[in-house]
């Protein structure tokens, strides 16, 4: 099979920056991947050991998005996200006041009925 038509068994996120050989040799790595669009220091080879070994692949992941990218998009779209969210809550907390206001309610009909209940006249004997 082709070194993409394999099926992957585990991922290393978060894995040393600079890539190692004892890292690749004790976690048994056959290839090491990186997307087309990456960022970071462009100076120095972090992946050198893997591209030595010749398990180093480039892919296009068909996205050309980057963190810094979708950091912005956050940054600008926090307004909306906080407003929201402020929305929600706001319904929240409409709706817990309603919900309390029929149990308040609800209590003092059930109480109003036991008075009535008790408030018969006894019978002497």
């Amino acid at each position: 099979k082709q070194w993409y038509q394999r099926r992957v068994a585990i991922t290393a996120g978060g894995a040393p920056y600079p890539l190692t050989e004892e890292v690749l040799d004790h976690f048994k790595i056959d290839v090491v991947v990186q997307g087309m669009v990456h960022e970071g220091d462009h100076d120095s080879d972090h992946y050198a050991v893997a591209r030595q070994r010749g398990i180093f692949k480039e892919i296009d992941s068909g996205n050309c998005l980057k963190t810094e990218d979708l950091v912005m998009r956050i940054i600008r779209n926090r307004k909306l996200f906080m407003d929201r969210n402020r929305q929600k809550q706001i319904k929240e907390l409409n709706n817990i006041n309603r919900m309390a206001e029929k149990e308040k309610e609800e209590k003092e009909e059930h109480d109003d009925g036991e008075r009535a209940g008790s408030s018969g006249s006894a019978v002497s004997s």
